[in-house]
């Protein structure tokens, strides 16, 4: 998964995590990106969201789902 930061003079924080693992929160400088992996669970289910703030914005969004991305090729782009 990749998270970039597009934006020229702002940080965006976010925090990813699953049911087994949290990735903690980071910030992303502008122009940054950052990544990580991870392997779908033995029983399928494996779903990862993220929290994401931005001044006085936020949103959330589940940026995985495995019941959802079975169809998917790994290393795709899922054009979040």
């Amino acid at each position: 998964v990749r998270i970039v930061n597009n934006f020229t003079n702002e940080t965006i924080e976010y925090h990813c995590k699953s049911r087994d693992d949290d990735l903690g929160q980071r910030i992303l400088q502008p122009k940054e990106e950052g990544e990580f992996s991870f392997k779908i669970n033995f029983g399928g289910t494996t779903r990862f969201y993220c929290y994401f703030w931005y001044q006085n914005f936020n949103a959330s969004f589940d940026i995985f789902d495995a019941d959802v991305d079975e169809d998917l090729d790994s290393g795709g782009d899922r054009g979040i």
